[in-house]
């Protein structure tokens, strides 16, 4: 586990949990699924999965990458940079992000 892709090489996993604001969680809810579309879309080929979960006010966010370039791709997308600059008044406190690395072995 990592804070930080770059010390991941190849294919690897961002699990993100934030917590709504009070009465936000609608708010959140709708910028989550633009930026899920994004990702799931073909202007992000290399995010292989882009899941959101909730109960109640926590967001839980699963995201699959193929490496370090496509986590920027999907960080530099319209959606994802409108949920940055929003993000600070819709969620208590700092989202927490942990990076893995895919583990493969072979049966």
């Amino acid at each position: 586990m990592s804070l930080s892709p770059k010390k991941i090489g190849g294919r690897f996993t961002v699990v993100a949990k934030l917590v709504a604001k009070p009465g936000k969680e609608d708010e959140v809810a709708k910028c989550l699924n633009d930026v899920r579309l994004s990702a799931i879309s073909d202007k992000e080929p290399q995010c292989y999965t882009y899941r959101v979960s909730q109960f109640e006010r926590t967001f839980a966010i699963f995201e699959e990458y193929e490496n370090t370039a496509a986590l920027r791709h999907h960080m530099q997308q319209p959606d994802f940079q409108k949920w940055t600059k929003i993000m600070p008044d819709l969620i208590d406190g700092k989202a927490e992000v942990l990076c893995y690395k895919e583990h493969t072995s072979k049966l």
